[in-house]
């Protein structure tokens, strides 16, 4: 009996977790090791793990923590994407949402008549294909099909 008042022991901390500070090439940005213990060595970059991360608990399927993620989410949105949409990224990397009207006015504006001449691509993009997509803009209004068509290799990036 605790404190003689015959009540049950108080719970136990919540666990703290701990990362490096992530400022090392190993790491950068991404750290994706934790621990329990603070000022461990990093294992990707030997840095002293001292961060503490915040714990955000959920229920047995996740509900209650994907609810808070949304509210937050909700509450402190900000940034272009404000839900699911899908955007549309042209050759000049003009940016526009989506639509079905908006895609029929592109086929119209730029007079597509065979639909089958159009080519859908999905693209994986690294660090030498933004540096290229960058270059290319600031030389060409056509800079994804310059990158991602041919036109310009990325074996040819400096560094």
């Amino acid at each position: 009996l605790l404190g003689g008042e015959g009540g049950a022991p108080p719970p136990p901390p919540p666990p703290r977790y701990f990362r490096c500070s992530a400022y090392t090439v190993p790491c950068r940005g991404n750290p994706t090791n934790v621990t329990d213990v603070s000022g461990m060595p990093c294992p990707g970059c030997r840095q002293p793990m001292t961060v503490e991360m915040r714990w955000a608990p959920g229920d047995a399927h996740g509900r209650l923590a994907l609810a808070q993620a949304q509210e937050a989410a909700r509450e402190g949105a900000s940034g272009y994407v404000k839900e699911v949409v899908t955007y549309l990224v042209m050759d000049d990397l003009t940016v526009a949402p989506m639509s079905t009207i908006s895609a029929i006015m592109l086929l119209k504006k730029f007079d597509v008549k065979d639909c089958s001449a159009l080519e859908e691509m999905t693209v994986e993009l690294g660090t030498k294909e933004a540096v290229m997509l960058l270059k290319a803009s600031l030389q060409s209004s056509t800079a994804l099909t310059d990158v991602f068509s041919g036109g310009v290799s990325i074996d040819r990036i400096d560094g």
